[in-house]
C-alpha cells in the first residue's frame, strides 16, 4: 500500500453514533496507530443514487456514471485517490444498507471492466443491525 495515501473509512450506516461507526473508526485507528493518514466518511452524508441502466452502457467506457450523481462522483474520487478502503455497514434482513448497496453496484457497473481497484487493499465489516 503506498503510505502517502489515506485509508478511508466508509461508514454505510444511517445511524452516525451506532456500531458500524465505532467499528469502522477502530479499524481507522488501528491503521493510523501503523502509521497511515485516515479519513472516516458518514455515507449518509453522501447518498449515491441508484444505477439508472444507461443504454448502450456507456458508463463502462467514460468511467463516469452517465448520469448526475454528486454522490458517486465524490466516492470515485476518494476511492481511486486512497491506498486502502475499509467499508462497513450494518445488516438489515440479510443484506447490506441502501447506501452501501446503491454505492457497490453503481461502482461495479463503471468500473468493473477496466478493474482500477484491482489489488487496493481492503476490508469489509459487517455488523448485525438493529437492536
Amino acid at each position: 500500500m503506498n503510505a502517502n495515501k489515506n485509508v478511508i473509512g466508509l461508514v454505510g450506516s444511517p445511524n452516525s453514533d451506532g456500531r458500524t461507526h465505532q467499528l469502522v473508526s477502530a479499524a481507522l485507528e488501528g491503521a493510523a496507530q501503523a502509521g497511515l493518514a485516515t479519513e472516516l466518511i458518514q455515507m449518509s452524508d453522501h447518498v449515491a443514487t441508484a444505477c439508472r441502466d444507461c443504454l448502450p452502457w456507456i458508463c463502462k467506457d467514460n468511467l463516469e456514471c452517465t448520469f448526475d450523481d454528486d454522490a458517486f462522483e465524490f466516492y470515485s474520487r476518494k476511492i481511486s485517490g486512497c491506498g486502502g478502503l475499509i467499508l462497513g455497514t450494518p445488516v438489515y434482513w440479510w443484506d447490506t444498507s441502501g447506501l452501501v448497496k446503491y454505492l457497490i453496484l453503481k461502482m461495479f457497473r463503471v468500473y468493473a471492466m477496466s478493474a482500477p481497484f484491482q489489488g487496493l487493499p481492503a476490508l469489509g465489516i459487517a455488523i448485525a443491525g438493529g437492536t
